[in-house]
C-alpha cells in the first residue's frame, strides 16, 4: 500500500523536527522525538511483534513508531475480511496527530496513535474500484464491529472512496456516521443511518 505523506528517508536517519515548509504544505506532522521510520522504498513488512500481511512500516510514515500495536493487528484483520483494497487516507491526521484534540489519533492524549482513517475500495464491475453501496457500507461496518474496534466511524460521502475511522478507544465503544465529504462532523451517533 503506498501512503503518499511519505517522505523518503534512508532507515537510520532521524525524523525531523520543528517546522518544515515543504513538508508542511505537503500535510505532514512532524514529532518531536527521535524516532525512526522505515524508507518506503525497502518495502518492508512489519517483522516481529507486528507481522502484518497488508500493510508495510512505511505505510504509517513517521507516525509508526507511534502506532498501537492493537490497531495494527486489528486493521490488517480487516484488510483480510474486506472485498477489496484498502488505502490509508492521504489527508493530514489521518494517521497520526499532535493537537489539543480528544481524538484517538492524537498521540499528545494517550501517547500512541490509536485511530486511523481509511478508503475502502470496491473492485468495478469491468475494471477499476467504485464507491460503496448500502450494503457495503453496512458489511464495513459489522467487520469492524466484528472484530472488535471500540470506535467506528462511517463516511459515505468522502472522496474520492467512502471512508471509515476505526480506532481502538477505551470503552465505552462510540459509533457514528458523518455525511460530509472531507471529514468532520455534523456527526449523527447512530452509524446505521450510513446504509438506511
Amino acid at each position: 500500500m503506498d501512503n503518499i505523506l511519505t517522505p523518503s528517508m534512508t532507515v537510520d536517519e532521524d525524523i525531523p523536527t520543528g517546522n518544515d515548509p515543504v513538508l508542511e504544505a505537503a500535510g505532514i506532522e512532524l514529532p518531536t522525538n527521535n524516532a525512526k521510520f522505515v524508507d518506503p522504498i525497502h518495502q518492508e513488512q512489519l517483522t516481529s511483534d507486528n507481522s502484518l500481511k497488508h500493510f508495510k512500516k512505511s505505510d504509517f510514515g513517521l507516525w509508526y513508531p507511534y502506532m498501537d500495536k492493537s490497531l495494527l493487528a486489528k486493521i490488517d484483520q480487516f484488510a483480510d475480511e474486506w472485498i477489496g483494497p484498502i488505502k490509508i487516507s492521504p489527508v493530514k491526521g489521518a494517521i497520526g496527530r499532535k493537537d489539543r484534540s480528544g481524538s484517538m489519533h492524537n498521540v499528545k492524549l494517550t501517547g500512541k496513535v490509536r485511530a486511523i482513517d481509511l478508503l475502502l475500495l470496491v473492485p468495478a464491475k469491468y475494471f477499476g474500484y467504485r464507491r460503496m453501496n448500502k450494503n457495503e457500507l453496512r458489511a464495513a461496518y459489522l467487520i469492524a464491529k466484528n472484530i472488535g474496534f471500540t470506535g467506528i466511524g462511517l463516511y459515505p460521502n468522502w472522496l474520492p472512496y467512502n471512508g471509515v475511522h476505526l480506532d481502538v478507544r477505551p470503552l465505552p465503544q462510540m459509533e457514528w456516521a458523518s455525511f460530509s465529504k472531507f471529514g468532520g462532523g455534523p456527526y449523527i451517533y447512530n452509524p446505521a443511518v450510513a446504509w438506511a
